[in-house]
């Protein structure tokens, strides 16, 4: 029942050997308890038993990650869309509130030093008085 669905990779390692067995053992045995438990209602495929497995042992981990500050953006917002759940959308409007109390250089500006907190509704860049009031100029340009 393990070779149908190993985690075992080729290495030379024997404490990953012994990680990725134990993986195995863990995945079988709760598979087992599992389907004992049901008594024979829905019953799952191992296959979707083993995702369900690995998403409830990664998703606190995942959601603890959220709560750091400076974690890079890309990884919140791959997180969030793995997640989809209405808590972390949350976190992002308070984030681009956070965000939003920031003084930033204008963009359009090069480096005259005008600094605005407004940013463009569009393409969320930071514009002063000069260059827009919802929207920047280009975005302006460039929407038909």
């Amino acid at each position: 029942m393990c070779g149908t669905y190993s985690t075992a990779r080729k290495t030379n390692r024997w404490p990953l050997s012994a990680f990725f067995h134990l993986l195995d053992v863990v995945g079988v045995n709760s598979f087992g308890i599992s389907t004992y438990n049901e008594k024979g209602d829905h019953r799952l495929m191992r296959r979707t038993w083993l995702k369900e497995l690995a998403k409830e042992l990664v998703f606190p981990y995942m959601r603890s990650r959220l709560q750091i500050a400076n974690l890079p953006k890309f990884i919140r917002t791959n997180i969030i869309e793995i997640l989809q759940e209405g808590e972390p959308a949350a976190a992002e409007e308070e984030q681009a509130e956070q965000d939003s109390r920031k003084r930033k250089r204008c963009k359009l500006c090069a480096r005259t030093g005008n600094k605005s907190y407004h940013t463009c509704a569009i393409c969320k860049i930071y514009i002063c008085g000069n260059h827009g009031k919802l929207t920047c100029l280009n975005c302006l340009e460039n929407t038909p």
